[in-house]
């Protein structure tokens, strides 16, 4: 996982404006996080969410909003405050935009 995502950054810079890009590059770095466990997987949770939410502010419709999807389980799974940023009203609000 770690190789991919970083080949997925490294098409995330060439190519900034491609939301679906960004979308995948999320996807990679969560499942890695999913992965590898831990307190120690936080910061490619972390990662995850930033190209997701970048991805949604260049187009939220990009892969059928996929992007809305990911970010949701994201939240879903992460644990809340002070640890993470998991928080079902997030998740709700996102939900709520993909309809």
């Amino acid at each position: 996982f770690s190789r991919l995502g970083n080949q997925a950054e490294q098409l995330v810079k060439r190519y900034p404006d491609a939301a679906e890009l960004h979308i995948w590059a999320g996807i990679i770095r969560s499942t890695e996080a999913g992965a590898s466990g831990g307190l120690g997987a936080l910061g490619l949770v972390k990662q995850a969410k930033k190209e997701l939410e970048t991805a949604l502010e260049l187009n939220p419709l990009a892969l059928d909003g996929s992007a809305y999807t990911s970010l949701g389980a994201l939240y879903y799974q992460v644990p809340g405050w002070p640890l993470g940023f998991g928080r079902r009203d997030d998740i709700r609000q996102l939900m709520s935009e993909l309809q």
